[in-house]
């Protein structure tokens, strides 16, 4: 479906984290994380790369996890890379700056 590769999207979401280190995503008063921009906010860290990337998450995936995500989208994923991006949308979405986010990922995939 979507003609991107996992180490794009890595790479992608790198760049915003290194762009904004200390970016605490804000769910604009929704109950769930949302990957798409709306007026109410800026969509998570994964959302920002998929459309930087060119790549627009439908509304029925609101809400699933990063890795429903990208089976949806057919880009193929390894268990360190899947493990890395379900940690980084974790963090993410307790609150965590997205640089705490990468790093807390980075130091699991490590010990793998």
């Amino acid at each position: 479906m979507a003609d991107i590769t996992f180490e794009q999207l890595e790479s992608k979401v790198r760049e915003l984290a290194v762009d904004k280190p200390n970016h605490v995503y804000f769910r604009g008063g929704y109950a769930i994380c949302r990957y798409n921009a709306d007026d109410r906010q800026s969509g998570c860290i994964f959302g920002q790369a998929f459309a930087a990337l060119g790549v627009r998450i439908v509304t029925e995936m609101e809400g699933t996890s990063i890795g429903a995500v990208l089976d949806w989208l057919g880009v193929p994923f390894s268990v360190e890379q899947g493990a890395w991006a379900r940690i980084v949308q974790f963090r993410q979405d307790q609150q965590g700056t997205w640089m705490e986010a990468i790093r807390e990922a980075d130091a699991f995939v490590a010990d793998l």
